[in-house]
């Protein structure tokens, strides 16, 4: 008899809110967009807003919706007397040929992207980060329900719509792709620490 199992599994969790209008707050950061420069960290045309966008009129119901997510999570893998705290939160806007170049967060536990618009054909996306992979050609004759597993090296969500968040750790390489829509991809972006 075999036992399959996985080894060192990345967790990635992801949440939806229906009852936060996002067609509001998208009014809101286009505003941002047209009177604040960007600070692009690792956006490429697109645009950044400055950290402490979800302290700022308007923004209270997805950072009360974020800080439940972050909860539930600490609750289910960590410790009880665990605490976290926001570590940095911006706005993203990727119009017409934009994207997010491959980036990790340093020092931080926890990332998330909360979508404020769908993500249209310009998904997030997570690096493969097993780094000897690249060693076993193997995967070439895998079944198709486990290509995926070995061999391709860009994985993540299809499409997130409004209101949809993603919570991955901040050491996993991801990006954006290219957006080749003319609707604006608009999301927001935050950072925890989990400690003591």
């Amino acid at each position: 008899m075999s036992v399959n199992q996985l080894l060192w599994p990345t967790e990635i969790y992801s949440f939806k809110n229906e009852i936060i209008d996002n067609d509001k707050i998208k009014e809101i950061i286009l505003e941002k967009e047209k009177s604040e420069s960007s600070k692009n960290v690792s956006n490429v045309g697109g645009w950044q807003s400055e950290d402490a966008i979800l302290e700022e009129d308007g923004f209270s119901g997805i950072k009360d919706f974020l800080f439940e997510c972050i909860l539930s999570i600490k609750n289910e893998i960590y410790i009880d007397d665990v605490k976290f705290l926001l570590n940095g939160d911006w706005a993203n806007v990727n119009r017409y040929g934009h994207y997010n170049l491959n980036h990790v967060h340093g020092n931080s536990h926890w990332s998330c992207s909360y979508y404020v618009t769908e993500t249209y054909k310009a998904p997030l996306y997570f690096s493969d980060p097993r780094v000897r992979k690249d060693t076993d050609s193997s995967y070439l004759y895998l079944k198709d329900k486990y290509f995926g597993i070995m061999g391709a090296h860009r994985l993540g969500p299809a499409k997130s719509m409004p209101g949809e968040v993603i919570f991955f750790p901040s050491w996993l390489e991801h990006g954006v792709n290219k957006n080749s829509t003319d609707n604006p991809r608009i999301s927001i972006s935050c950072n925890f620490l989990i400690g003591k």
